[in-house]
């Protein structure tokens, strides 16, 4: 018989000569195995010592396997070339068509089943010397089964640097082994390299937060991640993680800080990359300045006439109208002494722009003219220019 499902018919014949009605029964000949598709290797690429996870230490190949199935078929017999055979099953004379039917449906096998699976790593072997797979749901029971097979990294750590072809192919029910479908793993231990890391701002000046930054590269995988930590090494995988990002050839990797907790004083961040096989680089660090804000400061002259004004805590008198204090944020202090610029004791501000606390514009009250040093006088409507002890007219 060809491969396929070939319809059996029987059917009795009683003492009186009388025929029954037939009863069909499928006998199914597989000579196929089944199909492998969809085979993978995880984590691929590896370094031989990358699980697939801290409690996992193995790779695991994953497949699907489907048993090519010839659907049956529902045929009417013809009787030109009738087979005879002897009631199966030690039916007696008396028994009934219907029940030589049961008897010979109970004596065939059901639909085929995918019955095993295995995998060899660079080249195949004879069939069923393999290294086998487990059902994934837990039994060879299907049509169609999800297949897994967990390689130790004692193994893969033999594997010699570069690429290697696992073949994986399923056997069915009736013993026949398919076609091969396979996975390439590549063993690869190069390290990545990292560089220009950056922290922004540094100084904080009182900001809530900072951006970390480096870039990452590696030459025969991608960048899996990034991680950072601030002062000791916590040991590789255990930093904060950063997002990487593809730019190129080589991978952004950024992540945002949160400071505003941190007290004031200086901080070294440290930043390292792992590659997709598990291989880290080296670390990379810069040093982060944690301050609190600078304080806006606040410039003004009193106008109280002559000598009169005052006090201000803190700054010594007299206290003139000409005068140029500063507050900081914590104290007052005087920047521009009027008499020590020889400015006469008439001179009064009423108009002031500060530049820096050694130059600022500056305009006076009385409108008979202010004798500034080497300008003479200058009249309520102009406007002078003081620059570290040097006068000029605006």
């Amino acid at each position: 018989l060809t491969e396929g499902v070939h319809p059996v018919f029987v059917h009795s014949q009683d003492a009186a000569g009388n025929w029954g009605a037939f009863a069909q029964v499928d006998l199914r000949i597989d000579q196929t195995g089944p199909n492998t598709t969809g085979v993978l290797a995880a984590p691929n690429p590896n370094n031989g010592q990358l699980g697939l996870s801290p409690t996992q230490q193995y790779v695991r190949v994953t497949a699907q396997i489907e048993e090519v199935v010839t659907a049956a078929g529902l045929e009417t017999p013809t009787l030109d070339k009738p087979i005879f055979m002897p009631l199966i099953m030690g039916a007696a004379k008396t028994q009934t068509t219907d029940s030589a039917r049961a008897a010979a449906i109970n004596a065939t096998s059901g639909q085929p089943t995918v019955m095993a699976a295995e995998g060899f790593i660079g080249a195949t072997g004879a069939d069923g010397t393999g290294f086998l797979f487990a059902a994934s749901d837990g039994a060879f029971d299907s049509v169609s089964e999800a297949v897994q097979a967990d390689i130790l990294l004692t193994t893969i750590a033999q594997l010699g640097i570069g690429s290697h072809t696992i073949y994986v192919h399923g056997q069915d029910v009736a013993g026949n082994w398919g076609p091969f479908s396979t996975v390439t793993l590549v063993i690869e231990t190069d390290a990545p390299t990292v560089s220009g890391i950056a922290v922004a701002p540094s100084p904080t000046n009182g900001a809530a937060s900072v951006t970390l930054t480096a870039a990452a590269s590696d030459a025969s995988s991608a960048i899996a991640l990034g991680e950072w930590f601030v002062g000791a090494d916590p040991g590789q995988g255990n930093g904060a993680p950063m997002t990487a990002t593809q730019n190129g050839g080589s991978y952004d990797l950024s992540a945002t800080i949160d400071v505003s907790g941190w007290t004031v004083g200086n901080y070294t961040l440290s930043v390292r990359a792992r590659d997709a096989a598990g291989n880290w680089s080296n670390t990379i660090s810069t040093t982060l300045v944690v301050n609190t804000p600078p304080v806006n400061s606040f410039y003004f002259s009193t106008r109280q006439g002559g000598n009169t004004n005052g006090p201000i805590p803190g700054v010594s008198g007299p206290y003139d109208d000409a005068d140029v204090y500063r507050w900081d944020g914590a104290a007052f202090s005087r920047i521009f002494d009027a008499s020590a610029n020889g400015l006469p004791g008439n001179a009064n501000i009423d108009g002031l722009v500060i530049v820096s606390p050694s130059q600022f514009y500056v305009s006076f009250v009385r409108s008979g003219g202010t004798n500034v040093p080497g300008l003479g006088a200058v009249q309520d409507e102009d406007i002078v220019f003081y620059n570290g002890g040097n006068w000029s007219m605006y």
